[in-house]
């Protein structure tokens, strides 16, 4: 049979290998890859990898942000999510405590900004 040439729905397709992008540590034992930026909402992509008993700062949402947990554990206002699970705070909730006891990866699409406590 003949290839049947694949057309696109979208004249755009952003890929990030495992390779490519820079990790950075804005905070001990907390290194974040950016993985893309909705010019449109701003809102942002990004992996995050946890050393074991690394903490992130806490922080009230200006928009919703969705965490999936990818490997690990991660610890949110004392509730323990594993490998797998999935959580969504809403526009103005705020995280207060937010650790790994394990380690994590975490895939977090965040708004524009958050404000720190």
């Amino acid at each position: 049979l003949p290839a049947i040439p694949l057309i696109s729905a979208s004249p755009a397709i952003i890929n990030v290998y495992k390779n490519e992008g820079k990790w950075r540590e804005p905070f001990e034992g907390v290194s974040i890859k950016k993985l893309y930026r909705d010019p449109n909402t701003k809102y942002t992509t990004c992996l995050y990898k946890l050393e074991p008993g690394a903490y992130l700062p806490s922080h009230i949402h200006t928009g919703s942000e969705q965490c999936f947990i990818v490997t690990g554990d991660f610890v949110i206002n004392g509730v323990t999510y594993l490998e797998g699970d999935f959580t969504v705070a809403l526009d103005k909730s705020s995280h207060l405590n937010l650790q790994s006891n394990t380690g994590a990866t975490l895939l977090i699409i965040s708004p524009p900004e958050v404000e720190l406590i």
